[in-house]
């Protein structure tokens, strides 16, 4: 059986859904495949499955804002990367919760075990530059954007700044209030410090994380993940992406990767 692409509105990932199968016409080339991923009734598939001149491929779309979904995909990634010859990334996030963004990077390492994994970034900012580290081979789109680390901005009405709390900010609200009080509301200072020791915590720990996974001295990145953002040149410059290019050339890279791979294993 053959799947044609979801047209459930609800569904924001380019993907195949069990919930709308299409007969396959006698005689028609097989378009893609299905991999054999936990599904119910009720919920669409997160992983598709393409053909390529190296064999079948998984496809992960980590679009907008990270959540459960997305890492219920990467872990389905995981479950069936035995079966997969490598695993395309398409990743477009300003970033999520800890959690997620924890979560989703230990399956792409776990996936990166097995198979070869491409990541091409359109965007992957905060929480989604850990997960672009973790699929340890990134393609960046000449506009892309990559960065915003080590950053919380905290909002009081959801647009007046209320704090902007910064793991590599000289001045840090663990010292004392930094800047005017929000006119809309007072802040919890006492929330505000113990905010800026958990991520002075968690930056470092995942400074460690993608210095290790970029093959790169922990300091030579520190001085860049402050919280900037790169587009894609300059973001190859600092070691944080490995190519420029659209999405053709990350198809090709995770051809020549797996290829390599073959290559190695004999």
């Amino acid at each position: 059986m053959n799947f044609d692409l979801c047209q459930n509105p609800a569904c924001e990932f380019r993907t195949i859904c069990p919930l709308r199968p299409v007969p396959k016409v006698a005689g028609e080339p097989q378009r893609r495949g299905t991999a054999p991923v936990r599904q119910t009734a009720a919920v669409e598939s997160l992983l598709d499955l393409q053909d390529s001149p190296c064999g079948p491929i998984g496809t992960l779309a980590i679009d907008g804002e990270l959540t459960a979904r997305h890492v219920q995909g990467a872990r389905i990634a995981e479950d069936v990367a035995g079966q997969l010859y490598g695993l395309m990334v398409y990743l477009n996030t300003p970033g999520g919760g800890v959690a997620e963004g924890d979560g989703i990077a230990g399956s792409l390492q776990a996936v990166g075990r097995r198979v070869p994994v491409v990541c091409y970034v359109e965007r992957a900012l905060s929480s989604g530059l850990i997960i672009a580290a973790a699929c340890g081979h990134v393609v960046a789109d000449g506009g892309g954007i990559l960065g915003g680390f080590g950053v919380i901005n905290h909002f009081c009405d959801g647009k007046q700044p209320l704090a902007i709390i910064s793991a590599q900010s000289p001045q840090k609200w663990s010292d004392g209030p930094i800047g005017p009080p929000c006119r809309y509301r007072p802040y919890d200072a006492g929330a505000l410090v113990e905010m800026q020791r958990t991520l002075d915590v968690k930056f470092e720990q995942d400074l460690a994380s993608i210095a290790r996974w970029r093959g790169v001295d922990p300091e030579v990145l520190r001085p860049i993940l402050d919280g900037r953002q790169f587009f894609g040149r300059t973001a190859l410059q600092h070691g944080i992406a490995d190519v420029v290019g659209d999405e053709r050339e990350a198809h090709r890279q995770l051809e020549q990767l797996i290829t390599e791979g073959r290559n190695h294993a004999r």
